[in-house]
């Protein structure tokens, strides 16, 4: 039987703020090139961190009891509807309730689930180019572009010596250095973070490659997510904050 976790406030058991993490597994085998084999270890998985925080007494015992009922980290089938979408198969990360009453009948009760199993999260098509906001912006600002380039270096009596294997016309290797972007995007509306998260889960984290388009118009068509977990912090409706970290492969 499954157990649901409470409605607190408003429509959904997941009330602000709190944490989602979206978490993938991929196999990345690099060569000396720069050239990549990549395999899926497996696929989604979803965590919530919850801190339900000022809590009537009532609804204290309202958490208390689908502990209760879950048996702390027993139950592997506990539901949480968000979103629009109802995650299945999560278990309690501790056999531990602590609800801290920290001013009168004011509680803070600490949740952490994960997926003991994977659902279908499908939300979109793999290899599709990386999405622009619904502004038609490429992200929010700030963020950073970096680029990697490899060298070879000997030394021998104080005298060093280098060689470039990208960009040193070295056959079969890069032309030039692999750019990567971070996007540290905040107050993110529910709408935006959707498309994030969608593209995010279709490419199966690292495993699909995409086309990103930079600042500059130039389209890379061999771009990969640098990260396997999406961590996403809800604050409150049309206000979460997310990193994502992007890298151009050769």
């Amino acid at each position: 039987m499954s157990i649901t976790l409470p409605v607190i406030r408003g429509v959904s058991a997941a009330i602000y703020p709190f944490t989602q993490t979206i978490s993938f597994s991929t196999l990345v085998t690099q060569n000396q090139n720069g050239k990549e084999q990549r395999s899926a270890r497996r696929l989604g998985m979803v965590k919530f961190s919850i801190p339900y925080p000022v809590l009537t007494q009532a609804q204290k015992n309202t958490v208390r009891s689908a502990v209760d009922s879950a048996l702390g980290a027993a139950s592997t089938d506990i539901t949480l509807a968000f979103g629009g979408t109802t995650y299945t198969h999560l278990s309690l990360d501790t056999d531990m309730f602590s609800g801290a009453e920290n001013s009168t009948i004011q509680y803070d009760c600490p949740l952490s689930l994960s997926q003991s199993v994977r659902q279908d999260l499908s939300p979109g098509t793999s290899g599709t180019a990386f999405p622009t906001l619904a502004n038609g912006a490429m992200c929010q600002l700030p963020y950073t572009q970096h680029k990697r380039f490899q060298t070879v270096a000997q030394a021998a009596n104080g005298i060093k010596w280098t060689r470039s294997e990208f960009g040193g016309s070295l056959s079969g290797y890069p032309t030039g250095g692999l750019p990567g972007w971070t996007l540290d995007e905040r107050r993110l509306s529910d709408a935006d973070l959707a498309t994030r998260l969608a593209h995010f889960i279709a490419n199966a984290g690292k495993f699909k490659a995409f086309t990103f388009t930079d600042e500059d118009g130039t389209a890379y068509t061999k771009t990969h997510y640098a990260m396997d977990e999406m961590v996403i912090n809800y604050a409150g409706p049309n206000d979460a904050a997310v990193r994502i970290e992007l890298e151009a492969t050769a």
